[in-house]
């Protein structure tokens, strides 16, 4: 396996967590609302749900519960895609484009949390717009993420290097069958920057 291709795979698990960022866990975890209709108050805390349960640590801690979360949470034909720039001490600007299913999407999530240390996250809901039958919300969120993720080394060794992203997102959320707020899409753009080690 060679170090660009373990550096891509790490770099995509990183994407992962730019959707859905961290909050409270246990809060979100004991919540199993359905709704009728959406409205500004539930689509705000349905994303502060979901960026709890998403964690580093909590999937470190309760992958089963984070992946029935997700199951219940992501609509079967969601689609996530992202377009990120990453810079790189010494390299030119780089680009790559991901798009994830429902399936895909739940086992990067899986296999992300070990991937980058002593990360930190900042979400904002910057708009929230719900459709006149209030089973649709379109929502922009503004994100930064710090942490250390470990990068392959020529001689095969890992080196953790400090890393700095931005993620802007605008997503799509519904009223699921059951009455559970769903992802339907979401479409990000994040710069990520590898701070010199």
């Amino acid at each position: 396996m060679s170090t660009q291709f373990n550096f891509q795979k790490t770099l995509l698990l990183l994407i992962v967590f730019s959707i859905v960022l961290v909050s409270s866990f246990a809060q979100a975890q004991n919540k199993k609302k359905r709704f009728r209709r959406l409205s500004d108050d539930n689509v705000r805390e349905f994303i502060q749900d979901t960026t709890a349960i998403t964690s580093v640590q909590n999937v470190q801690d309760d992958a089963k519960a984070v992946n029935r979360y997700l199951d219940r949470h992501i609509d079967p034909d969601a689609r996530f895609v992202t377009s990120i720039s990453y810079i790189m001490p010494g390299m030119p600007e780089q680009e790559k484009s991901l798009s994830l299913s429902k399936d895909d999407y739940i086992e990067q999530v899986k296999q992300g949390a070990g991937s980058v240390e002593h990360y930190h996250s900042e979400i904002t809901v910057d708009n929230v717009d719900i459709s006149k039958d209030k089973e649709t919300a379109s929502v922009s969120t503004i994100s930064s993420e710090t942490g250390v993720m470990q990068v392959p080394q020529e001689d095969g060794s890992m080196q953790g290097v400090p890393i700095e992203g931005k993620s802007e997102c605008f997503q799509v959320l519904k009223i699921g069958k059951k009455g559970y707020i769903q992802m339907y899409s979401a479409n990000c753009k994040t710069v990520m920057e590898f701070k010199p080690y």
